[in-house]
C-alpha cells in the first residue's frame, strides 16, 4: 500500500468512527432526552402544542380517542381523528354551541350547561352525574338518565330524560378482605345496614368511615339484589 493510500485509508477509517460515535452520541440523546414531538397534521382551531399535552397526560389510553375526547371538550363534536403515520390527521369539523337545553323530570339547579355555551362532553356528563346522584340519594338505585342531543347546523340541543325506576333497600352488606380488624368493627364503621333506604351518598360516607380504620383499601360495590327494589352492598378491604 503506497504512503498516499495509506493516508486516504486512515481518513476513511477516522470519519467511518466519527459517524459510529456521533451515531452512539445521537442515540444516546435521545434515549436520555425528550423524544421527537408527535407529528399532528390538519389542526387549526387547537395547537399542536395543547394536542400533545393531552395525549401525555394520558399516555396510556389510545391517542385517537384522547384526540377526540378533547375536542368534544371543545366544542367540536363532528372531530374526526385518524393514526397516520406515527403521528394524527384531524378533520376538525364545524365548532358546535348548546341550543336547547331540557331536563325531564329533574328539580332545577342540577344541570349547570346552558343555551350559548360551547359544547363539552365532559360538561355534559357531570351533569349527567349530579342527576344520577340526587336520584340515587332518594332511593332510585337503578335511575338511569339518558342524555339526548339533537344537531341542527351549529348548534346541539340537549335533553335529559330520567327514568328514575323504583325506590330501594339495602338487603345484605357482606364484608370481606377483613383478617385482624373484626369484621364487627368494619360493619359498625360503615354504619349501613340492610333494611335502609339505599343512598349513594351514604354508601360513600360509610367507605371513607371504614378508610378512617387505618386500612390499606376499601371498595364499595352495589349488585342487584332479590328484586329491583333491593340492592345487595359489598364492602371489600386490605389491610
Amino acid at each position: 500500500m503506497t504512503p498516499a493510500s495509506k493516508s486516504v485509508a486512515a481518513r476513511t477509517l477516522v470519519l467511518a468512527m466519527v459517524v459510529v460515535v456521533g451515531m452512539a452520541i445521537v442515540a444516546l440523546v435521545r434515549g436520555h432526552g425528550a423524544r421527537p414531538a408527535i407529528a399532528i397534521t390538519g389542526n387549526h382551531a387547537l395547537s399542536a402544542g395543547e394536542l400533545r399535552a393531552a395525549l401525555a397526560a394520558d399516555r396510556l389510553a389510545d391517542g385517537e380517542l384522547v384526540l377526540s375526547a378533547y375536542y368534544w371538550d371543545h366544542g367540536y363534536a363532528m372531530v374526526s381523528v385518524t393514526h397516520a403515520g406515527g403521528g394524527y390527521a384531524i378533520v376538525e369539523g364545524p365548532r358546535f354551541t348548546i341550543g336547547a337545553v331540557r331536563v325531564l323530570d329533574a328539580p332545577p339547579g342540577l344541570v349547570h350547561t346552558r343555551p350559548g355555551d360551547t359544547f363539552s362532553r365532559r360538561a355534559i356528563a357531570d351533569d349527567r352525574e349530579r342527576v344520577t346522584r340526587y336520584y340515587e340519594d332518594q332511593g332510585y338505585a337503578y335511575v338511569n338518565v339518558l342524555p339526548i342531543t339533537h344537531i341542527a347546523e351549529h348548534t346541539i340541543d340537549l335533553t335529559l330524560e330520567v327514568a328514575p325506576g323504583k325506590r330501594a333497600r339495602v338487603e345484605h352488606v357482606t364484608v370481606k378482605g377483613a383478617v385482624h380488624t373484626p369484621e364487627a368493627v368494619v360493619r359498625r364503621a360503615f354504619a349501613v345496614a340492610p333494611g335502609e333506604a339505599y343512598s349513594a351518598t351514604a354508601l360513600e360516607t360509610g367507605k371513607h368511615r371504614v378508610m378512617g380504620l387505618g386500612l390499606h383499601t376499601v371498595d364499595v360495590a352495589t349488585l342487584r339484589g332479590s328484586s329491583d327494589e333491593l340492592v345487595d352492598v359489598r364492602v371489600d378491604v386490605t389491610e
